[in-house]
């Protein structure tokens, strides 16, 4: 069976196939409202669980980018923000040439404002203990 793939390999090109190309948005944003990470946390025990929407600046707060990466979603002007799990490559390997669809890494998204679906769940986070922590199966948008 030469002409067909490995599970693995056939895996990793769906995942790829899956995620929009670098600069786009996911698609819309299925949510009756739009949260901010303040929202979030002043009404966490009532969002425990529900898939919701929250906008802010996405940054790292971990001290480093591969081996300690702390991703939150902040509330610009505030010192609020919301743990956040993405469900992005930290990072591919590029290929050397030609037009080929290059999925975004999560350092694409840090820094810019973003909206990002998710489920609230508390959990351990490293550094912080137990935390609020929102769970995305999928890239964030580009607002």
């Amino acid at each position: 069976m030469p002409d067909r793939l490995p599970s693995f390999a056939a895996i990793a090109l769906l995942l790829a196939a899956s995620v929009p190309a670098h600069g786009q948005t996911s698609g819309p944003i299925r949510s009756s409202q739009v949260l901010t990470p303040s929202q979030v946390i002043q009404n966490k025990d009532k969002l425990l669980n529900s898939n919701l929407v929250v906008e802010g600046v996405l940054e790292n707060e971990g001290t480093n980018y591969f081996t300690n990466s702390r991703l939150v979603i902040k509330q610009p002007g505030s010192d609020k923000s919301v743990v956040v799990r993405l469900r992005t490559p930290l990072e591919i390997q590029r290929p050397p040439s030609g037009p080929q669809s290059i999925p975004p890494t999560q350092a694409d998204y840090l820094g810019k404002k973003v909206k990002i679906q998710g489920v609230l769940k508390e959990q351990f986070v490293r550094g912080l203990g137990r935390a609020v922590v929102l769970e995305s199966a999928q890239p964030p948008s580009i607002e």
